[in-house]
């Protein structure tokens, strides 16, 4: 799973923790500690104070942990469409790991893919995310489009048509690089992909576009328009 920041760290085994199979959970419930460090006041006081690597860290540690740290992560994280899937050494599509989702509420299409995904089946892998996340909890949507044609693909224009309604999203930015030719194939699908994410959209109250493209806002109720 790709975020937008940070890496793993590890911590050093104490008492707190069993060896024992329990579920997949690691602590003793019969410890007094352990019954503080699960109680959710105390775990929200503490997550909140929590690096990224180190709300990644205490994922591993047990489910209630994983629960309440992986809310913090989808609010200070955005999930790379891009990277969810790879190519392994047959040339398979292949996706990394399971999404949770309560991670998919902030999401980013750009350009950056994995080194064994080859240029021509970028707009696969693109494509095949969008059918594979639950967008439901979706809030905030980044897209930047460069002058080559990865983000602006038919089939990723097709996957994106399936889209239902994302009552949760408030914010959406769309920028596309100003070297990118206008009049092309790929500025249309770019504006055709800008509009079907504000249709999406109803109760967007955030847009940020920025490049030569006009969304149509008939159909958002409230909307704060900023052209850079």
């Amino acid at each position: 799973m790709n975020m937008d920041s940070g890496s793993s760290s590890s911590g050093k085994s104490s008492s707190n923790f069993s060896s024992k199979d329990d579920g997949g959970d690691s602590f003793n419930n019969n410890n007094a500690v352990t019954k503080v460090l699960r109680n959710p006041l105390i775990l929200n006081l503490i997550f909140a104070r929590l690096s990224v690597p180190d709300l990644k860290s205490s994922r591993l540690v047990c489910h209630d942990w994983l629960d309440i740290s992986t809310g913090f992560l989808a609010k200070r994280t955005s999930l790379h469409v891009n990277k969810l899937f790879r190519y392994d050494d047959s040339s398979k599509l292949v996706d990394l790991a399971p999404v949770n989702d309560k991670l998919v509420q902030r999401i980013r299409f750009c350009n950056n893919f994995l080194p064994s995904v080859p240029t021509n089946k970028t707009n696969e892998v693109i494509s095949d995310a969008v059918r594979m996340l639950n967008f439901a909890r979706v809030r905030h949507i980044t897209v930047f489009i460069t002058n080559n044609n990865v983000v602006t693909g038919s089939s990723v224009v097709r996957a994106c048509q399936k889209l239902p309604i994302l009552p949760n999203l408030t914010s959406l930015k769309f920028k596309v690089n100003p070297y990118v030719t206008h009049g092309t194939l790929q500025v249309l699908n770019a504006a055709h992909l800008l509009n079907l994410f504000v249709d999406a959209g109803p109760n967007l109250t955030s847009l940020n576009v920025a490049g030569a493209l006009y969304p149509n806002l008939g159909g958002v109720k409230t909307s704060k328009l900023s052209r850079l």
